[in-house]
């Protein structure tokens, strides 16, 4: 082994002493050997450390070069809609290069640009992309609004659930059908008790004529027995004349036996009318105890009226009609049948008066039907026709209401004249439908007010028969109307019963909705209003080449006539807060829909404080006239609502104290004071009506006071108005959340406005009033607001020392990069 070794060690020592050490080059190899290594690892370290470097420094030209081309903002969407989006009068690639060409300078010569690109993304278009900028634009200021405002979405929306129950609507759709129901039956037994009057006072005429024609009978016979003892001519005129009067006789039994028979018949109607009348109300007992005790005065009104009514029938019937009646008049018709054939038969020859005494020619006496049942059915109807009321003063304040009312229908009210756009619908990026439910619904008010006049018409003439059709076309009318209304709730508050089961999930749905009502303008505020970044409303009036002339039009009354429709305006001059409620592209349609979705909601929240009037609970005095005025208030509370609330008005959203009550008269006469629409006539035909009305009211009260002195729950309410001056209005103390008409658009929306509806509608405002803007400049389009903007980026990385120009090695590289507002 060491001898191999000694010999390896030999042959490396000749190669040192012959090759190395004889060409002097030992140092220089051993340097090669080490300091090349190092050499290498050290140019390796420096050229990762440059590409590192050139990666991180071409990340910030990118990001730099980007938050510039961001820079180039539409002034117009951030000032008027607080959204930012890449203005589109800037080409955002040849931005981008510009601005990445200039950022890459200051890298000299160790990179070269090989490819640069930049193009927008995530438009406005897309909903998402518009839903989460209107998050972010709308979380603090709409949330302060609504503090200042004092708009507690979470109570609000809870007690809408409580006021809006489909139940509650229900029940008094149901009550007016059956109201109607137990008024047709109500009907046959009234038209029975006036028939059978009538019936019976010819039934006593016949009755007469039928005794005197057996009178006239016996006279003859007993002409004809004193002519026997003279004979000849004189015997023959006798027995002639007596078989005429036996004639005329059959002819008046035959007549009263057709009168029995009608009167019976018609007195059968009667009885068995008021019998299914008593047996429907015994059916729906359990629900008139309810009714009691919740002060349902249209079921506990009508069934104490229709019970009344039921029992004056059946008292007459208990005293006047036998129960063995029908048999009875069967066997006296058909003796009158017997009678009616012998005396038209009858022979004078050989009779004598003592014919009389005897059948078939002794004359009948009708027991199954009185003689004189003329005067009981007289009385019927007499006492039938003032079942109602004998307080015609209150009546006729009612009916003086209900007039007020219809007239209020007339006046126009129902959107702003200079608010009268109606928009290309080709200019819009997406169509919309216009839904009317809502107006069919409020077209049937002429109606319901009509059928409550004539019902308290019909009290105040009393004619029981008018009060009782009219009734029952007034409670049809009432129960469509109240049909009306839930189908209304079913279609428009789409968004209740989901938020009120996720409470989590509308609070982004509140932040859109609020913008929407805060930023958007309205009838109310288009002029002097602004959004919450300060954007004057009044600039979009302009803008849309509005002239405002203070003129409003459009009445309920021809509110079908207000239909939708495609023009030729470019955009809208303010109604838009009532355009992403309904959809309408007609500002007047918009507008009349907004109006009436607010009626019907002021209807729903004011039907309890209505309900608890003081008015109406006074108005025991006017019996079944209380139905009538129980529909007239919650007809009109809302009305009067909607009519202040668009005149620049506040109301409580949820009211202890309505107008239409003694406390709340003042209020009424001081808020309609401040209505342009109405004349200073209309104003104090108001005043003066309600007041009569009072005074009317307060004359049984007084009365009862005389009585009860130490009653000061019954003081009060004669009195409650006067601890409130006249010229105070309706405040928080009077209900809760005070809101003016922009607050019960918002409310409306957060109810009724699908959030797929919601985007596309703000899209087409976007997109009408920005390409009206830019007309002239750009072709507006809101499928190019771009929110963010993709880069791409290819570069080359150049040697670390050129040492010559074939020399082309480096590193190629492409970098991405987003960035958004």
């Amino acid at each position: 082994m060491s001898k191999i070794i000694k010999m390896q060690y030999k042959s490396f020592r000749y190669f040192v002493r012959r090759y190395v050490n004889g060409a002097k080059g030992f140092l220089s190899i051993f340097l090669a050997l080490t300091v090349s290594p190092l050499l290498l690892c050290t140019f390796m370290f420096i050229e990762y450390a440059r590409y590192q470097s050139i990666n991180e420094l071409m990340q910030e030209v990118m990001g730099s070069s980007l938050f510039s081309t961001l820079g180039s903002y539409d002034g117009y969407l951030d000032e008027r809609f607080d959204l930012m989006a890449v203005s589109q009068e800037a080409d955002i690639n040849s931005l981008y290069q510009k601005y990445a060409t200039a950022n890459t300078a200051s890298f000299g010569k160790s990179v070269t640009l090989s490819e640069m690109s930049a193009q927008g993304q995530h438009d406005l278009g897309k909903g998402d992309i518009l839903k989460q900028q209107l998050y972010e634009a709308s979380e603090k200021p709409v949330l302060a609004q609504t503090l200042w405002d004092g708009f507690d979405v979470d109570s609000i929306i809870g007690q809408l659930n409580e006021s809006l129950k489909l139940e509650q609507f229900s029940r008094m759709a149901q009550v007016a059908d059956n109201a109607a129901t137990l008024g047709d039956d109500a009907t046959k037994m009234i038209k029975a008790a006036i028939d059978a009057s009538a019936k019976a006072k010819t039934y006593s005429t016949n009755y007469d004529q039928y005794d005197a024609a057996a009178e006239k009978f016996r006279a003859a016979l007993a002409a004809v027995e004193a002519a026997r003892d003279t004979g000849g001519s004189t015997l023959a005129a006798a027995e002639a004349a007596a078989q005429d009067a036996a004639k005329e006789y059959a002819a008046a039994a035959e007549k009263l036996n057709e009168s029995l028979g009608d009167l019976s018949d018609t007195l059968g109607d009667l009885i068995e009318s008021a019998g299914k009348l008593d047996e429907d109300m015994q059916k729906l007992s359990g629900s008139y105890k309810k009714a009691k005790k919740e002060k349902d005065y249209v079921e506990t009104d009508s069934t104490d009226w229709l019970h009344m009514l039921q029992a004056k029938v059946a008292d007459f019937a208990a005293n006047y009609i036998s129960q063995n009646r029908q048999s009875k008049v069967n066997e006296e018709q058909a003796k009158f049948r017997t009678q009616m054939a012998s005396l038209n038969t009858f022979v004078a020859s050989g009779q004598g008066v003592s014919a009389m005494s005897t059948e078939p020619y002794k004359p009948i006496t009708v027991e199954s039907v009185g003689r004189n049942i003329q005067n009981p059915l007289s009385n019927l109807v007499y006492n039938l026709n003032h079942s109602a009321s004998d307080n015609d003063g209150a009546i006729e304040g009612l009916m003086k209401i209900g007039e007020l009312a219809l007239d209020l229908l007339d006046i126009q009210f129902l959107y702003d004249g200079n608010l009268n756009s109606k928009i290309d619908t080709s200019k819009l990026v997406h169509m919309d439908s216009y839904d009317t439910s809502s107006l069919l619904a409020a077209s049937g008010l002429a109606g319901v007010l009509n059928d409550s006049l004539e019902f308290l018409n019909g009290i105040l003439n009393k004619d029981v028969l008018k009060m009782i059709t009219s009734f029952v076309s007034f409670m049809v009318n009432v129960a469509k109307f109240l049909l009306g209304i839930i189908a209304w709730i079913i279609e428009h508050f789409v968004n209740l019963v989901r938020f009120v089961g996720q409470p989590k999930e509308y609070y982004h749905a509140f932040l859109l909705y609020g913008y929407a009502a805060y930023n958007l303008p309205n009838r109310t505020t288009y002029m002097e209003g602004s959004t919450l970044s300060d954007y004057e409303f009044k600039k979009i009036f302009n803008l849309a080449g509005g002239n405002y002339n203070t003129d409003s039009g459009g009445s309920l009354k021809d509110i079908m006539s207000i239909q939708d429709g495609s023009g030729t305006d470019p955009m809208f001059k303010g109604a838009e807060l009532e355009y992403m409620l309904t959809g309408a592209t007609s500002e007047y349609a918009a507008q009349t829909g907004a109006f009436v979705d607010g009626y019907m909601l002021r209807m729903a929240t004011d039907a309890v404080a209505v309900l608890n009037s003081d008015i109406l609970e006074a108005l025991t005095v006017t019996g079944p006239g209380r139905i009538a005025a129980t529909i007239i208030f919650l007809v009109l509370e809302p009305l009067i609502d909607m009519i202040v609330l668009v005149n620049d008005g506040k109301e409580p959203l949820f009211k202890k104290v309505a107008y239409l009550s003694l406390e709340g008269i003042p209020y009424l006469v001081k808020d309609l004071a401040k209505v342009p629409n109405l004349s200073e006539s209309m104003k104090d035909d108001i005043d003066g009506r309600f007041k009569n009305m009072v005074d009317t009211i307060n004359k049984p009260i007084k009365e009862a006071e005389k009585e009860a002195k130490e009653n000061k729950k019954r003081n009060k309410n004669q009195h409650g108005s006067q601890d409130n001056p006249l010229g105070e209005e309706m405040s928080e103390d009077n209900g809760l959340f005070m809101m003016d008409y922009t607050g019960h658009g918002a409310i409306l929306l957060i109810l009724c406005t699908p959030l797929e509806d919601y985007t596309k509608r703000m899209q087409n405002l976007i997109q009408t009033e920005a390409k009206e803007y830019y007309k002239g400049k750009l072709d507006f389009s809101i499928d190019k607001t771009y929110t963010s903007i993709h880069s791409n980026t290819e570069y080359h990385l150049n040697p670390f020392m050129g040492l010559s120009p074939s020399l082309t090695g480096g590193f190629p590289m492409k970098k991405e990069r987003d960035l958004a507002y």
